[in-house]
């Protein structure tokens, strides 16, 4: 009978292909020593000696190395040959817990540790664990070249030594890789401190720290290179400096820690001397700037996506205030990600908040800081990290790794939207089994599932009512306040009687004097009166002009998006076209990618139909002379257009309207505004669960006016929102355009008549007025 017979080469390639690159190598073996009950890991950068460090052609006489030791509980010779050289081991399956049970195992798929092969050629690890009473030493030594030049992996036999221990050994693994296969250079070890720095959640219990130490102190760099970079930057042109390339590893390795390691910690200790540094290993501190921020917002998720937490205004009142958000519906792309938990904090960056922000800190902004690096060291700190099991999931919490679209949102709406830069937090899911959110075999990520589609969708839907509340503070409090009217007090001054008091209280004026004075005052007053009557009707003219304006400028914010998307289905169409019967990459490229083309190609369309539909009644198109028309026929037509998405939502329109009832205007106005509210009111239906949801349409006559009240059993709007509901791009849902209520009011302006939001009723209630008769 046939059997698998594994290649020996098969090693290289889980440790060459699937780990993602070798900062993702360095943090598996970091997280070995997290697993390992260690306190702290060691990482010690050797690099490779060129002859002469000034010339990059020089040859190299001495190779690199990287060493990483910890503290932890070692492993037995028993240990190395039956767990740790046993490729997909399922040991951390089956013990979820590290031997002390303080801690959750980091890894479940046990390849992380051939993280080694793809660093360097070999690979020597020393181990000491604890036998009973006694320490027990042993040493394996692997030449990862053996595994290409050997043909099956039962071909290869690994030596494990048993040594004997020091008198100063303790517990605990030592791995050091030799003939380094990358070149640790400035950039990649900045990169590499920045991942580390974000490795582990920001909030650990105390009692259970785990510390990362890094030293760098063999790099060094020469006084040729410090003279050239002097004499680059006294230099007024590029050619009277020879260029001259030194090798990557000369530069003060201790000096690249130091300035890529600050946080806020740091930062307000008091050093006795900043410029002395120490060449031991130097403690990586945690991007963090603490509590410090504009808002905060926390809280937990069910598996159902139901939200209860908190948001604090923290430049305002900082008081908690209770949020709580009904699951929104789950789309066929979705699945449950089991229960979340999240803390998000968000930042304004204008200047005065910048400057009040960091001088909360504790720190001096005068002193340290620019606009621009205060804003640098405030986007550091920036990112949404998802956390399982104490541990950051790469890349997500990185300050450049906009995972949750934040910037493509904010282009669409600067004004409500927040920026990537502007969010920085955590979000703690749980493991693969609750939750369904899969680490990919390249530890690069989660998989794009259902689960990690509805984590995205959970996290934008509460973000949307985040940046609404923001949005409303920042209003109120009059940050980017725009100049306010005021024609009540201009009215009183325009009265002057001030003026009036002041003449009565002359005594030396006779009563004909006074009596003369005040004709002419009234005749100023009256006429400076005048001119505010018109100068009102002229600013109510321009404002309703202005939302017309906005509206149309939000039309081509959406429009530009949507038709983005065509174009960029046209595009792929024009360039994969001819190969999409090919059997060849491109042909494969092609037919993967079609479906979701098309579904970009239905988006723009879909979503500029809609679009130029809600724009429709204030088109100023020729429609006719305003007259009468009867309120039942206009609801009865509103009930036959919206019944396919009502049915959708289970949502019912009920209405018992007197026949008799007429307004004067245009009925597209008013059967215009009640789709918006009746569509808007199904869609927030479909978010929560009633026995019943329904839309009512009441209306009644007084006084030459019709009074209609649209009412829904749907969830109650916040608020905060009520004074910016008509605001044009002021929007909660996440594909939203905020323009369907800015619309529907100006269309029934364009009537004669109102719309309005009822801040009192016990349910929600937009209220529109309408005219019985032509107004003179």
């Amino acid at each position: 009978m046939a059997k698998l017979k594994p290649r020996a080469r098969l090693i290289r390639t889980i440790g060459d292909k699937l780990i993602s690159g070798p900062e993702a190598a360095i943090i598996e073996l970091v997280k070995n020593s997290y697993d390992a009950d260690s306190p702290s890991v060691s990482l010690h950068f050797s690099p490779p000696r060129h002859q002469n460090p000034n010339d990059i052609e020089s040859p190299i006489i001495q190779d690199g190395s990287i060493t990483i030791s910890d503290s932890g509980h070692g492993m037995t010779a028993h240990d190395i040959e039956h767990i740790w050289l046993e490729p997909a081991t399922d040991e951390k399956a089956k013990a979820t817990h590290s031997r002390s049970g303080r801690r959750v195992l980091t890894g479940a798929k046990g390849v992380g540790r051939f993280a080694t092969a793809s660093l360097g050629k070999s690979m020597e690890l020393i181990s000491v664990s604890q036998h009973g009473s006694t320490l027990k030493k042993c040493r394996v030594y692997i030449e990862w070249d053996i595994f290409e030049k050997a043909q099956y992996l039962e071909e290869i036999d690994i030596d494990i030594e048993d040594l004997t221990p020091e008198p100063d050994d303790n517990t605990g693994v030592t791995i050091k890789v030799l003939g380094l296969s990358n070149v640790w250079g400035q950039e990649r070890l900045k990169s590499l401190i920045q991942e580390l720095r974000r490795l582990a959640t920001p909030h650990q219990d105390k009692k259970d720290e785990f510390t990362i130490t890094l030293n760098l102190s063999e790099y060094e760099i020469t006084d040729e290179k410090l003279e050239y970079l002097k004499a680059l930057k006294s230099a007024k042109n590029r050619s009277e400096v020879p260029k001259k390339v030194f090798s990557p590893y000369n530069f003060d390795g201790t000096r690249l820690v130091l300035s890529n390691n600050e946080n806020l910690d740091s930062m307000t200790k008091v050093q006795e001397d900043s410029d002395e540094v120490s060449s031991e290993d130097i403690t990586l501190n945690p991007y963090s700037l603490g509590d410090h921020c504009h808002y905060k917002v926390e809280g937990k998720f069910n598996r159902d996506g139901e939200f209860l937490g908190h948001f604090s205004i923290v430049r305002g009142d900082n008081k908690k205030q209770t949020v709580s958000l009904d699951a929104p519906p789950m789309s066929e792309s979705e699945h449950t990600c089991g229960e979340l938990e999240v803390n998000l904090r968000l930042f304004d960056l204008e200047v005065d908040s910048v400057k009040d922000l960091i001088n909360k800190m504790g720190l001096d902004y005068k002193k340290s800081f620019t606009l621009r690096s205060a804003r640098d060291f405030i986007s550091e700190g920036t990112g949404v990290g998802i956390y399982r099991n104490g541990f950051r999931i790469r890349p997500y919490g990185h300050h450049a790794h906009d995972w949750l679209k934040l910037e493509k949102r904010r282009v669409q709406d600067p004004s409500h939207k927040i920026g990537h830069n502007q969010l920085a937090g955590e979000i703690y899911v749980q493991d693969e089994w609750e939750s369904m959110l899969v680490e990919r075999s390249s530890r690069e990520g989660l998989e794009e599932n259902g689960a990690f589609n509805r984590l995205k969708s959970l996290i934008t839907n509460l973000l949307l009512h985040i940046e609404a509340e923001r949005f409303s503070f920042r209003e109120k409090a009059g940050i980017a306040r725009k100049p306010k009217k005021d024609f009540e007090k201009a009215y009183k001054v325009a009265s002057l009687e001030k003026v009036t008091k002041a003449i009565e209280s002359i005594q030396n004026l006779s009563p004909e004097d006074k009596d003369r004075i005040h004709i002419e005052v009234n005749k100023s007053s009256k006429e400076m009166e005048k001119i505010l009557d018109g100068m009102r009707e002229y600013t109510n003219l321009l404002e309703s002009r202005t939302t017309l304006g906005n509206v149309v400028a939000e039309l081509l914010h959406e429009g530009r998006s949507y038709v983005s998307s065509i174009s960029g289905t046209r595009d792929f169409f024009k360039e994969f076209e001819p190969h999409i019967g090919e059997q060849s990459i491109m042909g494969e490229i092609a037919r993967n990618d079609m479906p979701s083309e098309i579904q970009n190609l239905d988006d723009g369309c879909t979503g500029i139909k809609k679009l130029f539909k809600d724009l429709d009644p204030i088109s100023g198109r020729k429609r006719g002379k305003p007259n009468l028309f009867n309120i039942l026929s206009v609801v009865e037509r509103v009930e036959r257009i919206t019944k396919t998405e009502r049915a959708d939502s289970e949502v019912f329109l009920k209405y018992d309207i007197d026949n008799s009832l007429s307004a004067f205007g245009h009925e597209g106005d008013l059967q215009g505004s009640l789709i918006n509210l009746v569509l808007n009111a199904s869609y927030w239906l479909s978010t929560v669960d009633r026995e019943e949801r329904y839309v009512s349409i009441v209306a009644t006559t007084q006084k030459n006016q019709i009074y209609i009240d649209v009412i829904n059993n749907g969830p109650l709007i916040n608020e905060f929102h009520y004074e910016h509901l008509f605001e044009p791009g002021f929007s909660l849902k996440s594909k939203g355009h905020g323009l369907g209520l800015a619309i529907a009011r100006e269309a029934l302006i364009n009537s004669g008549g109102t719309l309005s939001f009822d801040d009192k009723s016990e349910l929600t209630t937009f209220k529109i007025t309408l005219p019985t008769e032509e107004i003179k």
